[in-house]
């Protein structure tokens, strides 16, 4: 008998200290002091919240962090990713604008970037991401691929000769171009000013 009240006491105690190491997901409140913007899924590709606008400085409901600087937050859209100091990864090899457009600007007096610890701050759907340089803030795709081509080209809507020629019906001066699809007959889907077109050099 002595024995059995011993075996349900250390049972009591074990259950009472096992309750308490259980963890939850922690919800806290935290100040966040500038405007943000918030996005459906962890990445800075991931489409974003509030109508795309950023949200003001205000107390959020943190229901996860992770340690790539993500916060899980609650919003009147129900759960949202944020990251209020951008994430860094390792890229290079690639031209950048200044603007998520091939036909902007390019970046860097017109040379690829190298290899190097980069900080994404904002990106787009269609594979833009917006990165801290010595030159302010730039656009990279890295999706894409950078073409060179070194003579005067047409461009098209379809990837067909008989499809509507883009720029006006004027050939496009030999330039750098975004590559985003390739097909197996030549065709290459690249951005310019008036959207993505088609060429086939």
């Amino acid at each position: 008998m002595f024995k059995k009240s011993i075996g349900i006491l250390l049972f009591f105690i074990l259950s009472i200290s096992t309750f308490g190491m259980v963890t939850h997901a922690a919800n806290s409140s935290e100040y966040v002091n500038q405007s943000f913007y918030g996005y459906k899924e962890p990445s800075f590709n991931s489409a974003k919240t509030n109508g795309g606008s950023e949200y003001g400085a205000q107390n959020v409901g943190v229901v996860e962090k992770r340690d790539n600087g993500w916060w899980k937050i609650e919003t009147w859209e129900g759960p949202v990713w944020i990251n209020l100091n951008g994430e860094e990864r390792v890229m290079g090899d690639f031209y950048a604008y200044d603007e998520p457009s091939f036909s902007s600007k390019v970046a860097n007096a017109g040379t690829k970037y190298g290899r190097q610890t980069f900080r994404i701050v904002d990106g787009t759907t269609d594979g833009w991401l917006k990165f801290k340089t010595w030159e302010g803030e730039k656009w990279m795709n890295p999706t894409a691929e950078q073409i060179t081509v070194n003579k005067t080209i047409y461009a098209y809507n379809e990837p067909s000769f008989n499809a509507t020629k883009a720029n006006y019906g004027a050939p496009f001066n030999p330039q750098n171009w975004g590559v985003v699809e390739k097909k197996e007959n030549g065709w290459m889907k690249v951005g310019t000013y008036e959207g993505y077109k088609w060429i086939n050099p």
